[in-house]
């Protein structure tokens, strides 16, 4: 009868709905309506996530210094960002604007876009600064990153590392303020590559153009620096932990933003 058809059409339609929140963890529209990686929760197994204390003494034998660990800040809005040197940050670009967006740059801040270095266990940070100006910033399907000026900078930097794409099982980790906490350390991984998942076109090419990983990370990890776990150089800028993908979590390569910024006639001066 046609009413029994018309219900389970309607049920169908319901059961649709739920599949996808589950797989995307729903989020707000976007021009890309089956990519909403944001705020996913991703921790892997056990939570590896560790506080880093004010006084790394006895802390972990790889730990950076602290004037480097200084170089980590909580964006307000919850995110996180890393100073690469000359008052410049490197942070998501879905950290700058939710919804998607191509290449941008040279644009104007956001005025709520402050961020605080060095905020470790009760401490709120030893320094606090603001947006000046948006030197480039993507959120898209092929790299998700910004480049932000800022009004004061850390003492000390993280540098990108500029020797192409990092090889496979290579040693990296994340330091990041999950969900607006003090710094969290968490732990080390490998290099995974890139993976193609076989899921439909736009996801597909999402994952082709991530570093996949399975160091832990939580909702305000996003923008977190992915590094070399032994020279601390940049290898990618966090994005996403996804749930149907839950043993992998994913980066745009500094490759791939370096290449950007050199089509794009950007040049960073650190």
């Amino acid at each position: 009868p046609k009413g029994k058809r018309m219900k389970k059409c309607i049920i169908s339609l319901i059961w649709l709905g739920l599949l996808s929140c589950t797989l995307v963890s729903c989020g707000p529209s976007a021009p890309y309506q089956n990519v909403q990686f944001e705020g996913s929760k991703s921790i892997i197994g056990e939570n590896d996530l560790v506080n880093v204390p004010k006084n790394l003494t006895n802390f972990h034998q790889n730990s950076p210094s602290e004037d480097l660990l200084d170089s980590i800040g909580l964006i307000h809005s919850g995110c996180t960002a890393t100073h690469i040197g000359n008052n410049i940050m490197i942070t998501a670009g879905h950290c700058i604007q939710a919804k998607f967006f191509n290449f941008h740059k040279d644009i104007a801040c956001n005025k709520r876009l402050t961020v605080s270095w060095g905020v470790r266990e009760s401490y709120r940070g030893y320094l606090h600064s603001r947006c000046v100006r948006i030197i480039a910033a993507e959120n898209s399907i092929e790299r998700d990153f910004a480049l932000v000026k800022v009004d004061k900078a850390p003492r000390d930097q993280f540098n990108l590392y500029t020797g192409g794409e990092p090889e496979l099982n290579r040693n990296m980790t994340i330091y990041s303020h999950p969900m607006k906490r003090p710094l969290q350390w968490s732990k080390e991984c490998k290099n995974l590559g890139r993976k193609d998942l076989g899921q439909w076109n736009s996801n597909r090419n999402y994952h082709l153009n991530r570093i996949h990983y399975s160091c832990d990370t939580e909702g305000g990890s996003s923008g977190a620096a992915v590094i070399d776990s032994d020279s601390y150089e940049i290898l990618a800028i966090h994005n996403s932990g996804i749930a149907f993908s839950a043993d992998q979590n994913k980066a745009t390569s500094i490759k791939d933003i370096l290449d950007k910024l050199d089509e794009e006639g950007v040049t960073l001066d650190l």
